[in-house]
């Protein structure tokens, strides 16, 4: 009987234990992007910023809307229609603020993916921009002082 007990005992210790150390190491979401063409007036309008502000060719772009900071307002990433996956192409964040359009981001990048952390109410990207590695991906966060996504300081990982 005391060894059952205690068996019992130092299970439920080392569930605790587990528990614990365990939790901080949680699943994440991750969202991949889909791209489309431009429908809607905000969407052309958004390619328009982008190809003036950033001189790009008169191509056919592809943009995909989500809202980044869970304002009920889409932000937009921009890319050219040509950009097939797994090849290298100019990445461009944009979103309206009060009723003007502003860069967030401009990368060029094999593939953007929005993670399900925030930080000052933004998530963060994971970008996949080293042309020598493909599995090698950088973080970057929100700086609310500047209004732009900017790299997290030695985070890179394969």
């Amino acid at each position: 009987m005391i060894f059952q007990n205690k068996f019992l005992f130092s299970t439920a210790l080392i569930f605790l234990f587990l528990s614990f150390t365990l939790a901080p190491i949680s699943a994440q979401a991750l969202e991949t992007l889909s791209f489309k063409e431009a429908k809607s007036y905000k969407e052309r309008k958004a390619i328009s910023f982008v190809k003036k502000t950033f001189q790009t060719p008169d191509i056919k772009y592809v943009l995909s809307a989500i809202d980044l900071n869970n304002d009920g307002l889409n932000e937009y990433i921009i890319k050219p229609a040509s950009c097939s996956p797994n090849t290298f192409c100019q990445h461009h964040i944009v979103a309206f603020m009060k009723e003007q359009l502003i860069s967030l981001l401009s990368i060029k990048a094999q593939k953007i993916i929005i993670k399900d952390i925030h930080h000052y109410g933004v998530r963060d990207l994971m970008v996949y921009s080293s042309p020598m590695n493909d599995f090698e991906k950088s973080k970057y966060q929100w700086n609310p002082f500047s209004y732009i996504y900017e790299q997290k300081d030695g985070f890179k990982t394969r």
